[in-house]
C-alpha cells in the first residue's frame, strides 16, 4: 500500500487549503454547499444536508475523467495545409515575376518599420525613405498587369467559377479545416469519429496591391494565406513566403456534405439534423453516469475540397449545406466547358497544321497575360517533317532535328495519374534523362540516368512493375523529343506494352520474341562499338560533347532498352552475354538498360551481371532471399500495397521506401495518340534484321585482306573484331563483316562475350 498524506487548513469564512501528495487545492463553502478546486486540476461541487450524512457531488476534470480525456485520440494529426513542393514551378514566368515583387515589397516593409522600432536618427530616416522609394518603384514600374480577353466559351466557363464563390459568400459562416485527429473512444467525444481544428474563412475579391487586373478575381482568405482564382490559374499568396499555384487542369475541385457536432455558435442558416451528448453510450444515448453531460447539436455542413499535386490541399466547410447543389452545378459547368475547350482544340489540331509560334516578345505582351480563344490550349498537329535515319550504315541511330512539340501535362485527366505530375514538372527542368523513382514522404526522388545508367527492378506478379515501367516510358514521352531519346522495348507477355507501338521514340516495333531480342541485342552491341569509334574519331569524351560539336543538325540520341521479364530467357547465353556487354560498356556512350524480373534468383541474375546495375528497385517479393538478390538486403518481402517499393543506389547507399508514380491506361493512350499524331514511327530496319539476312550475301563477300585475316587468326589461335581493327587498321563495320564470314565458314567459334573467339582450324605442316 502506497504512502498517502492529506492535511486541511481552515482559514476561516468558509475558506480551506487542502495539502496532499498530489499537490495543493482550495475550497470555499457554507453549510450544505461547497466548491472545491482539486490539486489535479479538477472541479468538485458538493451539495449536502447538514447532520444527515447525505450529499450530492458534481465533479469535472482531473482524476479518472482527466485520464480518460488524455486518451481520446490516437495516431498522428492529419493536416490540411497548402504547402508547395519546392522548385516545381520554376518555369512559370508569371509566378516568378510575382515572387520578385513580393520579395521587394517585403524588404520595403522592413525598411519602413525599422524607423518605428529603432529610432529617428539620420541613418534610420534614410532607410525609411529607401523603403518609400521601393514602394513607389513597385507601384509605377513593376506593377504586374493581369489583363484577360475571352471568347464566348471561356467567358461562360470563368463566370461559372465566379458563381461558386458568390454562392459561398451567401453563407453566414465559413471555416477552413486545418487538421483532424482520429478519436480513440467516441463514447467520450460526443460520438464523433475525429476531432477537428478549424479557423474562419472568407470570400474575397481583393488582389494584392501590386497586381492590377481588368476584372473581379474571387478567392478565399484562409489562415495566413490568400487563394485567388484568376481565369487561368489559382495563385496562393503567403504573408512571409513565395506565391505558388497551378492551372485548373492540374486541380481537383470537389463538393460534398458532412455532419459536424457543433460546440460553438449556431448560425441561422444551419440545419440541425440530430442531437448528441458529450458523454454517450454505445447506442448514442446520453451516459447517465455524468451529471454535467452537455447536449450538442449535430449540424449538416457543406464541404468544398481544393487539391492539386503541387501541394495545395484546402477543405472549406460552410454553414448552409443547401447551397451545395448550386455550387456543384457551377463546378460541373466549369469542368465541362474546360474539357470541351481542350477537346475541341485537340480535334482541330489533328486536322490543321500548327501555326508558327509567336516570338518571345509577343508572348510576353508587355507583361500582360491574355486568354484568347481558350484556356491552356493544347498544341498538336500532324507534322510533315519525318524523322530521317540512315540505314545500313554507322549513322543508323543518328537523327536529325525535327519540328516536334512535347505534350502538355494538361493532357492527363485521370485523377489517379495526378501523382505523376510533380515528377513530370521536375524532369522537364533537366537536360538529362531523369528516372522518376518515387515519393518518400513529401520528397520527390529522382535519378539522372547518366549517374544511374542501368536499373534492376524486382517484384512478384501484380506488384506494380509493368505499371511503373509504363510510367517511366510515358514520362519520357512527355519530357523528351524523339531526336533526344530512343527506346527499345521487350514485352515477354506480348500485350503489356503494345500501347506504345506507334510512338516516334521507338527504334523498332515492340519485341515479343526472344530470338528477335537476341538479334536486337547483338545489333545494340554493334551500336555501342560504333559510338565508341565516333568518340575516338572526334576526340570526344562523351556523346553530349560529340552532339555539341556536330554542326549539321545530326545528333546521337540516348538509347534506353526496357526488358520485361528477364527470367523468361535467362538460359539464352547469347542474350546474357550481350546484356553483360551493353551494361558494362553502354553507359559510356548513352546506351542504358532497365530490366524487370518476376523471379529474382542467383541463377537468373548472376552476381557479375548485378554489379552492372547501380540502381535497384524492388516491389514485394516472395522471400527474403529474393530481396537479398535485388537489394543486397532483406525487407522487400514485407512490403504491402500496390506501388510500394524499396530503392537503393550507389549514391544513396541505403534502402529507401518509396511510392512509385502511376499513370492510368487512359492517360497513356491520350499521350501516345498525341505523340503519334505529330510524328510517325520510323524504325531502323537493321535492328531486328535476322542473322541469316545479315550474312546472306557473305558467300559473295570479297575483301582483299580476307586471306591475311585468316592467316592471322590461325597463327594467333584467337581473334576478335577489335584485334582485326588494330592489326589491319580498318573500321569496325569492316572488321565485324570479316568476323561474320569467318564464323560462317567455321574458321572461328561463336561470340564469347568480351573474350576473343576461339579459332577452330590449325595450320597443316608438311610431313604431319
Amino acid at each position: 500500500m502506497g504512502f498517502r498524506y492529506r492535511k486541511s487548513l481552515n482559514l476561516g469564512l468558509g475558506f480551506r487549503i487542502n495539502l496532499s501528495k498530489t499537490g495543493i487545492g482550495y475550497s470555499w463553502g457554507v453549510p450544505g454547499y461547497r466548491i472545491t478546486k482539486m490539486a489535479n486540476g479538477g472541479n468538485r461541487t458538493t451539495y449536502s444536508l447538514p447532520g444527515t450524512g447525505l450529499s450530492y457531488v458534481e465533479q469535472s476534470g482531473g482524476g479518472k475523467n482527466q485520464q480518460r480525456e488524455d486518451n481520446l485520440y490516437t495516431g498522428e494529426v492529419k493536416n490540411y495545409d497548402n504547402i508547395p513542393i519546392e522548385d516545381i514551378q520554376k518555369n512559370d514566368p508569371i509566378l516568378s515575376k510575382i515572387n520578385k515583387v513580393i520579395l521587394l515589397n517585403r524588404w520595403a516593409n522592413i525598411l519602413l518599420f525599422s524607423i518605428i522600432l529603432i529610432g529617428t536618427s539620420a541613418i534610420f530616416l534614410l532607410t525609411f525613405i529607401t523603403g518609400i522609394i521601393i514602394k513607389i518603384i513597385i507601384a509605377t514600374k513593376m506593377k504586374i498587369k493581369l489583363y484577360y480577353e475571352f471568347d464566348e466559351e471561356s467567358r461562360r466557363m470563368y463566370d461559372a467559377l465566379k458563381e461558386v464563390f458568390i454562392t459561398l459568400s451567401n453563407n453566414k459562416k465559413m471555416w477552413q479545416i486545418n487538421s483532424s485527429t482520429r478519436v480513440f473512444n467516441t463514447k467520450y467525444n460526443a460520438g464523433a469519429g475525429k476531432n477537428v481544428e478549424r479557423n474562419n474563412a472568407f470570400v474575397t475579391t481583393k488582389m494584392p496591391w501590386f497586381i492590377k487586373t481588368n476584372l473581379d478575381v474571387y478567392g478565399l482568405n484562409i489562415k495566413n494565406q490568400k487563394m485567388m482564382f484568376t481565369p487561368d490559374r489559382l495563385i496562393v499568396f503567403r504573408p512571409l513566403g513565395k506565391a505558388f499555384g497551378c492551372t485548373y487542369n492540374d486541380m481537383f475541385l470537389g463538393i460534398n456534405t458532412t455532419r459536424f457536432v457543433e460546440s460553438e455558435r449556431l448560425y441561422s442558416d444551419v440545419e440541425v439534423v440530430d442531437y448528441t451528448w458529450y458523454y454517450t453510450n454505445k447506442d448514442g444515448e446520453r451516459d447517465l453516469r455524468f451529471s454535467n453531460n452537455k447536449k450538442f447539436p449535430v449540424c449538416e455542413y457543406g464541404e468544398l475540397t481544393i487539391k492539386s499535386p503541387n501541394g495545395i490541399h484546402t477543405i472549406i466547410n460552410f454553414s448552409n449545406h443547401n447551397l451545395s447543389n448550386d455550387i456543384e452545378k457551377n463546378l460541373i459547368l466549369f469542368g465541362n466547358k474546360f474539357n470541351q475547350i481542350l477537346d475541341q482544340t485537340r480535334k482541330a489540331s489533328k486536322q490543321e497544321e500548327e501555326k508558327e509560334p509567336k516570338s518571345e516578345d509577343d508572348s510576353k505582351m508587355n507583361d500582360e497575360i491574355r486568354i484568347i480563344k481558350s484556356i491552356d490550349e493544347l498544341s498538336s498537329t500532324n507534322k510533315k517533317n519525318k524523322l530521317e535515319m540512315k540505314e545500313g550504315s554507322n549513322d543508323k541511330v543518328v537523327t536529325e532535328k525535327v519540328d516536334y512539340k512535347l505534350p502538355r501535362i494538361s493532357i492527363i485527366k485521370d485523377e489517379e495519374s495526378k501523382n505523376a505530375i510533380p515528377f513530370i514538372e521536375k524532369v522537364k527542368e533537366k537536360e538529362d534523362v531523369i528516372l522518376p523513382i518515387g515519393t518518400n514522404g513529401n520528397e520527390l526522388l529522382l535519378e539522372s540516368i547518366k549517374k544511374m545508367p542501368n536499373m534492376l527492378i524486382g517484384g512478384t506478379v501484380m506488384s506494380g512493375k509493368t505499371a511503373y515501367i509504363s510510367a517511366i516510358i510515358t514520362i519520357i514521352l512527355l519530357t523528351k523529343k524523339p531526336d533526344e531519346v530512343k527506346v527499345v522495348i521487350y514485352d515477354s507477355k506480348k500485350v503489356d506494352y503494345s500501347i506504345f507501338n506507334t510512338i516516334p521514340h521507338l527504334l523498332a516495333p515492340i519485341i515479343t520474341d526472344p530470338k528477335k531480342l537476341s538479334t536486337a541485342l547483338k545489333n545494340i552491341c554493334t551500336e555501342v562499338r560504333v559510338r565508341q569509334e565516333k568518340l575516338v574519331e572526334y576526340s570526344c569524351k562523351n556523346i553530349d560533347i560529340y552532339n555539341k560539336k556536330k554542326t549539321d543538325g545530326k545528333t546521337i540520341p540516348d538509347l534506353i532498352l526496357f526488358i520485361d521479364d528477364f527470367a523468361s530467357f535467362n538460359s539464352n547465353d547469347d542474350i546474357n552475354s550481350s546484356i553483360e556487354y551493353i551494361t558494362s560498356n553502354g553507359w559510356n556512350v548513352n546506351v542504358y538498360v532497365i530490366i524487370a524480373c518476376n523471379h529474382p534468383s542467383a541463377s537468373v541474375i548472376p552476381t557479375v551481371s548485378k554489379a552492372n546495375f547501380p540502381a535497384r528497385l524492388s516491389f514485394k517479393v516472395a522471400s527474403s532471399q529474393a530481396s537479398q538478390i535485388i537489394l543486397d538486403e532483406p525487407g522487400a518481402e514485407k512490403l504491402s500495397g500496390y506501388g510500394n517499393a524499396l530503392y537503393t543506389s550507389r549514391i544513396t547507399d541505403k534502402i529507401v521506401k518509396v511510392k512509385v508514380p502511376y499513370i492510368s491506361d487512359n492517360d497513356i493512350s491520350n499521350i501516345v495518340d498525341y505523340c503519334s499524331s505529330q510524328l510517325k514511327s520510323m524504325y531502323s530496319t537493321d535492328l531486328l534484321k535476322e542473322e541469316t539476312e545479315q550474312i546472306e550475301d557473305l558467300d559473295e563477300f570479297d575483301d582483299p585482306i580476307y586471306n591475311e585475316v585468316v592467316d592471322f587468326a590461325v597463327s594467333t589461335g584467337k581473334i576478335s573484331a577489335s584485334l582485326i581493327q588494330r592489326k589491319f587498321r580498318i573500321g569496325y563495320n569492316r572488321a565485324a563483316r570479316l568476323m561474320d564470314i569467318l564464323e560462317k565458314r567455321e574458321i572461328v567459334g561463336p561470340p564469347n562475350g568480351d573474350k576473343p573467339r576461339v579459332v577452330l582450324v590449325k595450320f597443316e605442316r608438311d610431313g604431319e
